[in-house]
């Protein structure tokens, strides 16, 4: 034999513990507001870099192909976003410790989207405002950088050329 349990046994049940459903729903929204409460704020600052690759001139046919072997824009925009998530740009900007920030680049668009969150309004911006200097640097000089070291390296290739044929 079967034993069915009905729709008015069930309300009867709920009905006689009702008190510890509310009880239990209170308790966990005190829960909730006292979590949210003792945690400290977080202030979040962003920025974005756009990355426009810039024409490097082929002025000279011995130069060839070399200049395409330079790291794109994207490539160091993508390294600088590793570094800023992983912590380890802070100490170097001279930022607190509990700032942190984050670096995302984004291909479709060409933008490097950092972000610098801190306890308070004015370290996020100031940490923010340091990532976006550094950025900036770092793709504009570290470009110009490559292409130097490129060209004193063709030169003094060219410079022993010159050498073995005069010797010769």
């Amino acid at each position: 034999m079967e034993e069915s349990v009905s729709l008015a046994d069930l309300a009867f049940v709920v009905r006689r513990s009702a008190a510890w459903v509310v009880g239990l729903v209170l308790l966990g929204a005190l829960a909730g507001f006292a979590v949210s409460v003792g945690r400290p704020r977080l202030h979040v600052a962003e920025g974005a870099v756009e990355c426009v690759a810039g024409e490097i001139p082929k002025t000279s046919i011995v130069l060839g192909d070399a200049l395409a072997e330079l790291p794109s824009p994207a490539v160091l925009a993508g390294s600088f976003a590793l570094q800023a998530t992983s912590g380890s740009l802070g100490a170097s900007l001279g930022t607190p410790p509990d700032v942190r920030f984050e670096g995302k680049w984004d291909e479709k668009a060409r933008t490097l989207q950092l972000t610098a969150a801190a306890p308070t309004a004015v370290q996020a911006r100031q940490g923010i405002e340091k990532l976006l200097q550094d950025a900036k640097r770092l793709l504009s000089e570290s470009r110009a950088a490559d292409v130097r070291r490129l060209l004193q390296s063709t030169l003094a290739q060219l410079e022993l050329d010159a050498s073995a044929v005069e010797q010769n």
